[in-house]
């Protein structure tokens, strides 16, 4: 694997009591070969699970590559589980995983690569030794150099301890405004989303009276017809009675009146005779 650069490397951490209870520390970084690495510290099993390691992997991927963009830009990329126990429960220092074709055993070659590295085995080795060096709060006991004069540096060092405070301070800036503007960003939101709320309750309301009015109308559509109905009923009886050809039950079958009806109009016709 190869070296990470100091240019590219951009990490957060905390002291070692902290990373015992808490997964604090995590790196992304691209070396100087275009390799793009996700390293991630995990003291519980659930934050470690192989598909949070696909997850992570996918967001690697999602945040390289642009709309459009030939996927053959895609750079090899590794993501890294540092664990505190065995996750994986195999007894070993550390597990490549990278996609193979069942049938024959080559590997895919997709370029996406996990490794599991179980801090539990603090050996001789130079990863074991590493591991050592993660947990141990004095830089005097530690067996690599560069990361003994690194942690002294910002650990006892009053240059070290300042660089660390500013680069603290303008990380509680950044998250400070980044929660402001997820704030204001959710404020907005909620107040959008009142604004449609009330125009389709007023568009809810408007279609309610429309509705009303709708069948108000009907209704009285009903009674015009029906009162024209009974002018047209009443007319043709009149007409039925003056020419004499129908009897009065005739009459009210033929034009829908009740015969007591059709019997008044007949006492009064024939008193106008």
């Amino acid at each position: 694997m190869c070296v990470l650069t100091n240019r590219y490397l951009r990490a957060w951490c905390r002291t070692r009591d902290e990373w015992l209870t808490n997964d604090w520390l995590d790196v992304f970084a691209t070396d100087s070969d275009g390799i793009q690495y996700d390293i991630e510290i995990q003291n519980s099993v659930g934050g470690a699970l192989p598909r949070r390691a696909r997850y992570n992997s996918s967001l690697i991927d999602g945040k390289i590559l642009l709309p459009n963009q030939d996927y053959r830009l895609l750079p090899e990329t590794y993501v890294i589980f540092i664990t505190r126990n065995d996750v994986l429960e195999k007894g070993l220092p550390i597990s490549h995983i990278d996609r193979r074709i069942n049938e024959t055993g080559d590997e895919f070659g997709d370029g996406s690569h996990i490794i599991y590295v179980n801090a539990e085995i603090a050996d001789n080795s130079p990863l074991g030794k590493l591991m050592y060096d993660f947990t141990c709060t004095e830089p005097k006991q530690m067996n690599y150099k560069l990361l003994a004069e690194k942690t002294g540096h910002f650990k006892y060092e009053h240059e070290g301890v300042n660089h660390m405070c500013d680069f603290l301070e303008e990380l509680r800036q950044d998250g400070r405004k980044e929660a402001e503007e997820e704030a204001r960003a959710a404020i907005a939101e909620a107040r959008n989303e009142a604004a449609e709320a009330k125009n389709q309750a007023a568009e809810a309301k408007n279609q309610a009276a429309e509705a009303r009015n709708e069948a108000v109308e009907a209704r009285a559509e009903i009674v015009r017809q029906q009162e024209n109905a009974r002018k047209s009923a009443v007319k043709n009886a009149f007409k039925m009675l003056l020419s004499g050809k129908l009897t009065l039950d005739e009459i009210a079958e033929y034009t829908s009146l009740p015969l007591d009806e059709v019997k008044e109009f007949a006492a009064i016709t024939s008193g106008a005779q």
